[in-house]
């Protein structure tokens, strides 16, 4: 049992104060009022916080606990308890997303004191994902396994595959129970795929735990608002199939290649051939439509990773035709985005890099991803220029 002094209101200390030398005066009639005058009242000296909350899990909002008290230290050695209303909380620096300590500080106006704490955000340590996507899911999951290994994660990924596949070709799939897909699974160093797959099939794959499923648009329309008008009805029918525990999960895909580009290809007659317009209308798509969705649990910002690779020296290497990622160093960009988004790791700590990457390389990499966790809808200039 933990022992306090008695404690009071704060608004009350004055008051206590002020009956108890009126009392020792009236009590001692014989002392001068001198005397009493020299009563020093004792001064604030210092905030405590006791058993405060200080471990969260990834993804677990900033509360605080119920039996969390604020106490004022006087220099008399009293303490006295403040109450819930009459304390202010910053926790500005929390970040649910990312393992790591943050700082908490709790400030008692009346005293003008105020005291910092430490939270700590747990990593997720194991997880599985199911992808229903396209080719743009291939290129995002072909390194996964390698980059989480390296972050100490015990993580298992499917992908569910149609080349060039939309969000409203997924709905009427998943509603008529299609078997229309390629279903590609990883074991022991190798992609193994099945054909003629349904989504149902997927979700039930082994009796799999699956705590992620991640969806995405097509490359061409993702920058397009009309192409979208399916996505709640889509989201709604996944969430029956689902899983209650599952999360989805929404891919920002990337802006097409510029070298690439010829007359008559998507990006020329959907965005004027310009990778720039493509990859802003795109991230005013995962802006406003995208991110306010509450059905989505988390948007993994691959396009803002592959566009701030692409401001280093690197420029518009990062791809092997119109719409596609190299095999190398671009597929290791979005495997390495989407790990570190849903597993809230440092990819400093990737030591992995595919064949055909160079360490300058892998750096640009962290550091693309890096910006983009914290800048998701625009571009972070890369230090490497040269």
């Amino acid at each position: 049992m933990k022992c306090f002094n008695i404690v009071y209101p704060l608004f009350l200390i004055p008051l206590l104060f002020a009956c108890t030398a009126k009392n020792t005066s009236s009590s001692n009639p014989s002392s001068s009022s001198s005397e009493s005058e020299d009563i020093a009242q004792p001064v604030f000296d210092h905030l405590e916080v006791v058993d405060p909350k200080t471990t969260y899990e990834l993804d677990e909002p900033f509360s605080l606990s119920e039996d969390m008290k604020v106490l004022a230290h006087y220099s008399d050695g009293s303490k006295f308890l403040i109450d819930d209303d009459k304390y202010d909380v910053n926790y500005s620096s929390y970040d649910e997303y990312h393992e790591g300590q943050y700082q908490i500080t709790l400030s008692v106006p009346e005293v003008n004191g105020s005291v910092n704490y430490t939270v700590n955000v747990k990593p997720l340590k194991k997880f599985n994902v199911l992808w229903i996507g396209n080719s743009h899911g291939d290129d995002s999951v072909k390194w996964s396994h390698e980059v989480a290994k390296d972050l100490g994660l015990d993580f298992m990924v499917a992908n569910l595959y149609i080349g060039g596949c939309t969000l409203d070709t997924h709905y009427n799939n998943l509603l008529n129970n299609n078997k229309a897909y390629d279903f590609r699974t990883y074991s022991n160093g190798v992609w193994q795929t099945t054909s003629n797959y349904s989504i149902q099939e997927a979700i039930n794959y082994n009796n799999t735990r699956w705590d992620f499923a991640v969806i995405h648009q097509q490359g061409s329309n993702s920058g397009i608002p009309s192409t979208f008008t399916i996505l709640n009805p889509y989201l709604d029918l996944l969430r029956e199939n689902l899983p209650s525990y599952t999360k989805i999960v929404y891919m920002g895909t990337w802006a097409y290649s510029q070298f690439y580009c010829e007359p008559g290809d998507l990006m020329d007659v959907n965005f004027g051939g310009s990778q720039i317009r493509m990859y802003s209308e795109q991230q005013n798509v995962y802006k406003t439509i995208i991110e306010p969705n509450e059905k989505i649990y988390k948007l993994i910002p691959t396009g803002t990773a592959i566009q701030n690779a692409r401001s280093s020296y690197l420029g518009d290497g990062l791809s092997r035709d119109l719409s596609h990622l190299t095999y190398d160093l671009g597929r290791y960009i979005a495997a390495m985005s989407f790990v570190v988004t849903l597993s809230g790791k440092n990819p400093s700590d990737i030591i992995y890099r595919p064949d055909g990457v160079t360490q300058k390389q892998k750096m640009i990499a962290i550091e693309s991803v890096m910006n983009s966790q914290t800048n998701k809808f625009s571009v972070t200039e890369s230090v490497y220029k040269e």
